[in-house]
C-alpha cells in the first residue's frame, strides 16, 4: 500500500528538499498512519490467535475449540515460559512501529532514530534466540519422557 502510495504520488513522496530521506509531513496519512493501523489490527489479531494456541487451557479456548479437541493441561512454569516468549517476540516486532511514530516529524537524525536501527536490526536475532530456547525445552522434555517410559 505504501510503495503504490509513492507511486501514485510520482516521486513526490520523498521530496522533502531538507536533506533527509523521509516521508514528506504531508503524505503521512496516507503513507504511514493508514499502513500502521492495518497492521496493528493485524497484530492484535494475531496475538489473539497466538494466546488461543499457546495457552489452550483458557475458558475462551474451550469455547472456540469443538469437543474434539484435546486440550493439555500445561504447568506454571510452561505458561511462564510460553507468556515471555509471546512478549518478546510482540515487543520487538513492535517497539520499530512505536518509535517510527517518534521519528516522523524531525527533519534530522535523533537518538530514536539510532534506536530504531537498533531494535529492528535485532530483530531476527531475538527471534532465533526465542526459537532456539523453545526447540531446547522441547527436546528436553521429550527426552525426559523417553527417560521414564524405559
Amino acid at each position: 500500500m505504501t510503495i503504490l502510495y509513492g507511486v501514485f504520488t510520482q516521486g513526490d513522496f520523498f521530496q522533502r528538499n531538507d536533506s533527509f530521506c523521509w516521508i514528506r509531513p504531508d503524505y503521512l496519512i496516507g503513507a504511514v498512519i493508514i499502513p500502521l493501523t492495518i497492521l496493528s489490527i493485524n497484530a492484535i489479531l494475531t496475538i489473539f490467535i497466538m494466546s488461543l494456541r499457546l495457552f489452550p487451557h483458557f475458558k475462551i479456548s474451550k469455547l472456540i475449540r469443538t469437543s474434539s479437541t484435546k486440550i493439555n493441561k500445561i504447568s506454571n512454569k510452561e505458561a511462564r515460559e510460553r507468556a515471555f516468549v509471546l512478549f518478546l517476540v510482540q515487543f520487538t516486532l513492535g517497539v520499530p512501529w512505536l518509535l517510527q511514530y517518534f521519528t516522523l516529524f524531525e527533519p534530522k537524525a535523533t537518538a530514536w532514530h539510532f534506536l530504531f536501527v537498533i531494535v529492528n536490526g535485532s530483530q531476527g536475532i531475538i527471534i532465533l534466540i526465542s526459537f532456539i530456547y523453545r526447540c531446547y525445552g522441547t527436546y528436553k522434555s521429550y527426552h525426559l519422557q523417553k527417560r521414564l517410559w524405559t
